[in-house]
Parts: C-alpha cells; sequence; structure tokens
C-alpha cells in the first residue's frame, strides 16, 4: 500500500504521520509520500511498525501514482499531484505547493479520543498532554481506548495504539 494511501485511510496528514514516525521536518514525509525520497532501512522499520505492515520497501520503489491521488495543473501551469488532506482546494481535490503549511486538524480517530478522554487530555501547541503529562498521539488513543474498554465500548483504531 502506498504512504498516501494508508495516510488517506487512516485520515492523517503527513505532518501527523511525521510525529508518530519522530522526524522533525513536516517536508520530510512529503518527500516520501511523493516518491521524491526512499526512507533509510530504519526509518523504513519505523514506517512497517506504525503502518502495522500495511507499507513497505516495494510501495516506494513502485512510481505509481497513489489511488487518492490525482494530477492537477496548479498555479503558474506546473503539474501538481494532489492529496486530500492538502490546502489549496482545486476543484474536489487539494494540491500540494511547495510552502503550505498544514492546518492544525487532527484525524477523527484522534478527534473521538480527545473526546472521550474530556478535560484529562489537552493540546497545547503540537504537544499532546494526558493528565498533566506530556505524550503523543499514540497514548491519547491508547488512553481513550482504556476508558473505552471499561464501558464495553469498540476501541478506536489508530496506527500504533493497541
Amino acid at each position: 500500500m502506498k504512504l498516501a494511501d494508508y495516510l488517506y485511510q487512516y485520515r492523517m496528514t503527513p505532518t501527523q504521520f511525521g510525529r508518530l514516525l519522530g522526524v522533525t521536518s513536516r517536508s520530510t514525509v512529503h518527500r516520501y509520500v511523493n516518491g521524491d525520497r526512499i526512507p533509510e532501512p530504519r526509518t523504513l522499520q519505523k514506517i512497517n511498525h506504525i503502518t502495522n505492515g500495511k507499507v513497505m520497501l516495494d510501495d516506494f520503489l513502485d512510481d505509481s501514482m497513489p489511488a487518492c491521488a490525482n494530477q492537477q495543473t496548479a498555479t503558474r501551469g506546473r503539474g501538481a499531484i494532489c492529496y486530500p488532506w492538502s490546502r489549496g482546494v482545486v476543484g474536489e481535490a487539494e494540491v500540494v505547493e511547495a510552502g503550505c503549511e498544514d492546518e492544525p486538524t487532527y484525524s477523527p480517530p484522534l478527534v473521538r479520543a480527545l473526546d472521550v478522554l474530556g478535560n484529562r487530555a489537552q493540546v497545547r501547541g503540537e504537544l499532546f498532554v494526558l493528565d498533566g503529562v506530556p505524550t503523543d498521539a499514540r497514548g491519547i488513543v491508547r488512553a481513550a481506548n482504556q476508558c473505552l474498554v471499561t464501558q464495553s465500548m469498540q476501541k478506536i483504531a489508530y496506527p500504533g495504539a493497541v
């Protein structure tokens, strides 16, 4: 499965996935998604682990366009690959342009987890805080799933949060 299709299926932005991956530059995941760069072996292992084996080396070597993307003509006549999570609407797709920053939106599973936790979880800038302790998105979903299990409700599916 292409990384872009994985992100689309799990309603994540490249920036959100980058946080899970532990990369500091938002452009790194964009380069992986666009096929401009193939992850180093250690990073590839992390991607494979986070995606539960759904994204592998062969997916990065495959030069076909992801199923969730389409080709659009962007500003100044340049071609652009359009992804559902990016800014700059062209028709029903959205254009990825160099220099655009992702808006601070969260995937539906993460929004649900934050709702389940209520006042226990806060977002401070790019940092998640659970019961006063810094954590990541997976920690938020794990805690929400613990609450849901005690209420005999279905867990939230989220990469890396079992």
